[in-house]
């Protein structure tokens, strides 16, 4: 009794600290959560930011690292305790001592780090005007999520799903008391003894679709899975406090041990077997080879009284981790994802001066939209907002006044950011950089919206213009411009800033059509072939072509006259009437002999449609 009263009393008077994951092993279990969450991607792709970029001197990612382990600062400690089947946090003797971890993360009022505030910084992050005030923001949010996905980690622990403190002050003294799961993995991260991290893939925002289902769901929730499952020190088997975990079975082995006179010992140790349920993804679920194992002091104590006396070993607490800290990974990066779940986006409407605002995601959004811009300064304005109602994967046409002054930093490069309910959340926040009318692609078409014209004759004009993938209007300042792929001849072919192409009286081969958009970042091109236009004449000779000697067929042959360039097995060449050329070393020839003719070139009619330029 005096010794429960000297606990009693520490607990009461003295800063304890809470026997959770210690920092070490909460930053591991963070970093491996970062990286199997989308954050990275889901930052870079919609807001056009790195995770690893600095936000007041430290990146995103340490941010999130470093509030997973500032949130086991005394005494926020005590508020990191949640008994699903009470949805009480930690308390003793009728006392309480902190509010639910489900409470203090969501929305407590005395937890400046809680989930509604990260919200709120959030949405600073998206409209502060100063951008130095963007950043801190976002160094904000950054740190509030790494103290929010502490939580989660904690309810990995059975102490703390089990309302078990088992508090220290001083080690030396209340060494007896210290949670030794909470021991184990400490001590495995600074001995470098390796631990499972992987094996559990982010839980996803469908099943757990709001805060408190991270925590309870109807049997998938993190704490329930931990509290049902699994015993803690002072709520072994024998202890009666809960109706769950049981055994299902015994089993003997021998075990090396460290005895504080003797050194290392082997003992033979009685172990009960356990059965882990998964209710979230029953395939892995799986049996528990130690759950709990008889006491060193079990055989005199059934002697003495008749009860049975249980224990927990670091064999057990290995067996429990390996479960435990790959689902403290993966609801963590569950809650990550939750946080940045919803896509946004606007194009530009087929009407002038009209947009689209789209919902990407699978939940309605009921709301305030509201339209930002940068401008030169990097100062960031407000030209916009909207109040709308948008179904799941819908959208609504807006309209609005693009901004005269300040001048804009990018050309139509805007920050949407919706404010409201979302789905189950009521203060969802999402940001989205958009660049308005702009597709990931743009199509060259012609001005009628047909294909695009791919043959023309010399002298010959068409009228080109660009469209978004789906055939819509581009929103696209596009540079025009005219080249030719190998061999071939630009010569007078011009294209005027509209998309007009005029093939010169001196083109040949393949012309390149460019459409450059340099507003949208994004460019097309078209391949136009430019058809022969020269003079064609019958002879009747015997012909040498490519490949063998002999007659042309019907023992005629093809002569094509004129300076135009001719595409064949070996290349291409610039064939001029005037000059006897040496053919020896090319030609359509083969590499022995001479034309037979100067001023005139001869080809078999077998080879006629492809010899000619085109």
């Amino acid at each position: 009794m005096k010794k429960i009263l000297f606990i009693i009393a520490v607990i009461l008077l003295l800063p304890i600290h809470g026997l959770t994951y210690e920092k070490n092993i909460h930053w591991e279990i963070t970093k491996n959560a970062i990286n199997r969450s989308i954050i990275s991607d889901y930052l870079k792709n919609n807001l056009g930011i790195s995770l690893d970029a600095e936000f007041d001197k430290r990146s995103g990612r340490d941010w999130i690292k470093e509030g997973s382990r500032w949130e086991d600062d005394a005494p926020r400690w005590l508020h990191h305790f949640y008994d699903p089947t009470t949805g009480q946090g930690l308390n003793y003797s009728g006392i309480t001592y902190g509010k639910p971890s489900l409470q203090w993360g969501k929305s407590d009022v005395n937890n400046a780090y809680n989930w509604n505030s990260a919200r709120d910084y959030y949405y600073l992050a998206l409209t502060n005007t100063d951008s130095k005030d963007r950043e801190s923001a976002f160094a904000h949010v950054f740190r509030r999520l790494g103290q929010i996905i502490h939580l989660i980690q904690d309810i990995a622990v059975p102490a703390h799903t089990r309302n078990d403190p088992h508090p220290y002050y001083f080690e030396n003294i209340l060494q007896q008391q210290r949670d030794m799961y909470e021991k184990y993995t400490r001590d495995a991260v600074n001995k470098r003894i390796p631990l499972k991290y992987d094996g559990y893939l982010p839980v996803d925002n469908t099943t757990f679709n709001n805060f408190d289902t991270f925590w309870v769901n109807n049997g998938k929730g993190l704490a329930e899975f931990t509290n049902r499952n699994f015993l803690s020190r002072n709520t072994n088997i024998d202890d009666g406090k809960y109706t769950l975990p049981v055994s299902i079975g015994e089993w003997v082995t021998t075990e090396t041990i460290n005895d504080p006179d003797l050194g290392q010992i082997s003992v033979e140790v009685r172990y009960l077997q356990g059965y882990v349920t998964d209710n979230y993804r029953p395939q892995l679920s799986a049996p528990l080879t130690r759950l709990s194992a008889y006491s060193y002091f079990d055989f005199e104590m059934n002697q003495l009284t008749g009860q049975r006396v249980y224990s927990l070993n670091d064999y057990i607490h290995k067996d429990y981790s390996d479960f435990l800290i790959p689902r403290a990974v993966g609801y963590s990066a569950g809650l990550l994802d939750y946080f940045f779940r919803s896509e946004i986006d606007m194009k530009r409407a087929p009407n002038p001066g009209w947009y689209i605002i789209k919902n990407l995601t699978s939940e309605p959004m009921s709301g305030t939209f509201e339209l930002h811009y940068d401008d030169i300064n990097n100062e960031r304005h407000k030209i916009a907002n909207w109040t709308l109602n948008i179904p799941a994967y819908g959208n609504e046409s807006v309209s609005f006044q693009p901004p005269s002054a300040p001048e804009t930093k990018t050309e139509g490069e805007y920050i949407l950011v919706f404010s409201g309910t979302m789905g189950e959340e009521q203060d969802a926040i999402v940001g989205k950089k958009v660049l308005i009318g702009c597709e990931p692609t743009i199509t060259i078409v012609n001005e009628d919206g047909t294909q695009a014209k791919d043959t023309m004759l010399r002298n010959q004009s068409n009228d080109y213009k660009v469209v978004n993938e789906d055939g819509s209007p581009a929103y696209c300042s596009a540079q025009w411009s005219v080249s030719a792929t190998q061999r071939s001849v630009v010569g007078n072919s011009t294209i005027t800033e509209d998309g007009v192409l005029t093939a010169g009286s001196t083109a040949c081969g393949t012309l390149v059509v460019t459409a450059n958009c340099s507003d949208c970042g994004i460019v097309s091109s078209q391949q136009v072939r430019i058809t022969d236009a020269g003079t064609w004449s019958l002879e009747n000779q015997i012909c040498r072509h490519a490949y063998t000697w002999g007659a042309c067929p019907g023992g005629s042959c093809y002569v094509f006259s004129g300076g135009y360039r001719y595409r064949y097995d070996y290349g291409w060449y610039i064939l001029d009437s005037s000059i006897n050329a040496n053919c020896t070393a090319g030609c359509w020839l083969d590499p022995v002999g001479s034309c037979p003719y100067s001023g005139t070139w001869i080809f078999s009619a077998s080879y006629l449609s492809f010899w000619r330029c085109y």
